[in-house]
């Protein structure tokens, strides 16, 4: 199914502003992402002892769940707001003869593609920044992150990595949906900018609209009217008629003395 050009822009958007939301990149503006994302080693030296210790300091895995929850759609080729469409979307609309935005546009074009790169077929041909071997068998950081995806966290499929442990399939993940993170928010920057300067013109709701709930517990006040089911259902009560037989609410029961109370002291 084709998508219109302003609607794949604008719900990409969207999705880019709902992981910037996300509490794992906006606590910080990104610094943890872009941790993860470098694949550092931390390792501490004891000559005495002849050995060294990596330490390993990762974000709750719940928390980063989440996080992973959001970036799924990225990962999908063939998603109706794949990053393809989006970009050809973009080019569509900016002016590729300028030689600034057209770099920028196929350099982020590059990024999400390396970001989201991916061989399910074949077992540790494609790496992002390190293999495992395991009783001779080899795997890439790639695939034991998607095996959490898939296995651990988002769908529960078969396992098929038991034998390579959750922790090293949950650290994968974390650097390797942590880049994903990274492309987005310099994703979102960009078209932002593009935004502002003019260059790119979108509905005002692709960047207002609400994306995340902040707020969990709200009060709806009214008039509550209770009684029978009525004939035709919601349709014969659309035009503020109060169907025969419907009571208000405070009618059918008692006074909460207590809310009363906090009223009157008001």
């Amino acid at each position: 199914m084709a998508t219109d050009p302003t609607q794949t822009l604008s719900t990409f958007v969207r999705r880019l502003r709902r992981i910037e939301a996300h509490p794992l990149v906006s606590a910080d503006g990104g610094e943890l992402m872009r941790e993860l994302c470098s694949t550092k080693i931390h390792l501490t030296v004891y000559p005495q002892l002849e050995e060294a210790v990596q330490a390993i300091d990762l974000p709750g895995e719940v928390m980063f769940e989440s996080l992973a929850a959001r970036l799924r759609p990225m990962t999908l080729a063939r998603d109706r707001i794949g990053y393809d469409r989006v970009f050809d979307a973009l080019d569509s609309f900016t002016d590729t003869d300028d030689l600034a935005t057209r770099l920028s546009n196929d350099h982020l074009r590059r990024e999400w593609a390396l970001a989201t790169q991916r061989d399910r077929a074949n077992r540790g041909s494609t790496t992002r920044a390190y293999g495992v071997i395991v009783d001779g068998e080899p795997v890439s950081d790639l695939d034991l992150a998607y095996g959490w995806l898939y296995e651990d966290s988002l769908h529960g499929d078969p396992p098929s990595f038991d034998q390579f442990g959750l922790r090293e399939r949950y650290r994968a993940a974390t650097h390797v949906f942590s880049h994903i993170a990274v492309v987005a928010m310099e994703t979102l920057a960009y078209l932002r900018h593009l935004t502002d300067e003019g260059h790119l013109v979108l509905p005002d709701e692709a960047f207002s609209a609400d994306v995340v709930l902040a707020e969990t517990t709200w009060e709806i006040r009214g008039e509550w009217h209770v009684g029978e089911s009525v004939d035709g259902g919601l349709a014969s009560v659309a035009d503020g008629e109060i169907p025969t037989g419907m009571r208000p609410l405070h009618e059918v029961y008692p006074p909460n003395l207590a809310a009363d109370h906090l009223e009157n002291t008001d």
